[in-house]
């Protein structure tokens, strides 16, 4: 039976919060263990809160948002770090969210000279959990921008949970708190500002693929997609996976399949090679294996076939894309955070 999914995150963003909570010497193995790629929402609120209490550190939240980095957001992070304009990030992280998180929606909002970037939890969530959402939002955007991103306010439905000192430091903005919703607020000449590591060529190669990726983890609308991908992250392996197998493992005839996936506007190829170009790029830049052993577990007999693929992917060679995106891509980033140029200045 498909069934509407729960609220997650991946396993990306949850081990970020591990390392980080590693930091603070808490043992990295006190949660649960996450099933296929994602971690449900109320296990991750489960580390944040606990790890909070076990540090008496309410503001916990907040501080791992402005470590946070690239690797912690997945691909998401690497479309937005590539981003050619801050506009074009944004516009990433409303439609690519869900990679990361399902635990609520961004969406943009433009009054006047101000663009309002909200975020409406999907289910009731810790607000140790939003404040590092939002202290992501606007550390990790001013990371990208060299330091150089004014932020008008940020809006917090919630009372504050920790000394307002910690807000400064974090957001290091007006604060408003007992709002109607939470969001950041800019200016609008803001989204013309150039991030430090764009580059239009990868970005719009990845952009060709990366939608699928984003559907197949989100919560509502495309059941059969996202099923598929629990599949391809859990128990069709990528090098094994064809369309009768995976029909298979759903209970479904394979043209059943296909009918399915064609009423939610996607199809068995488009995903199965979202899912192999995720996992390799994630492979490549946290150097898991050998080339030829990565393309082997995702259905690449040989290594040249990969390659090709991966400059249909990035628009670069593999090892060519882990230098351009080895600095960006990391779980945390340091705690005082160098802004310099960006990889290609």
């Amino acid at each position: 039976m498909l069934t509407r999914a729960a609220p997650s995150v991946s396993t990306l963003y949850a081990d970020a919060l591990g390392a980080f909570l590693a930091e603070q010497g808490l043992p990295r193995d006190a949660g649960p263990a996450p099933l296929g790629p994602r971690l449900c929402g109320s296990a991750f609120a489960g580390l944040m809160t606990g790890g909070a209490r076990e540090l008496g550190d309410p503001a916990l939240g907040l501080r791992f948002g402005t470590r946070v980095g690239a690797a912690g957001f997945g691909m998401l992070g690497i479309a937005a770090a590539s981003a050619p304009t801050l506009r074009d990030a944004i516009g990433h992280l409303t439609e690519l969210e869900s990679i990361t998180s399902t635990l609520g929606r961004a969406r943009v909002l433009r009054r006047g000279q101000r663009v309002h970037l909200v975020w409406q939890p999907a289910q009731t969530v810790a607000p140790a959990v939003i404040e590092g959402i939002l202290a992501g939002w606007v550390s990790f955007g001013r990371y990208l921008l060299g330091g150089q991103a004014d932020v008008a306010h940020v809006s917090l439905r919630h009372s504050r949970i920790a000394q307002l000192a910690e807000y400064e430091d974090a957001f290091a903005c007006p604060l408003r708190f007992g709002t109607c919703c939470y969001g950041v607020t800019i200016a609008t000449e803001l989204l013309d500002a150039t991030p430090r590591f764009a580059d239009a060529a990868l970005n719009a190669a990845l952009g060709t693929w990366l939608g699928h990726c984003a559907r197949t983890s989100a919560r509502d609308g495309a059941v059969v997609t996202r099923a598929v991908g629990v599949l391809f992250a859990s128990s069709v392996p990528l090098a094994e996976a064809d369309e009768a197998r995976t029909a298979a493992a759903l209970g479904l005839a394979p043209r059943a399949l296909q009918r399915a996936l064609r009423r939610e506007g996607a199809s068995f190829r488009q995903l199965l090679g979202a899912a192999r170009a995720q996992q390799a790029l994630i492979g490549v830049l946290r150097g898991d294996a050998p080339l030829a052993q990565l393309g082997a577990a995702v259905g690449f007999e040989e290594q040249s076939s990969l390659c090709r693929a991966f400059r249909g992917w990035t628009g670069y060679p593999p090892l060519v894309f882990r230098q351009r995106m080895a600095q960006v891509f990391r779980p945390l980033r340091l705690a005082q955070e160098p802004f310099g140029a960006g990889p290609h200045a």
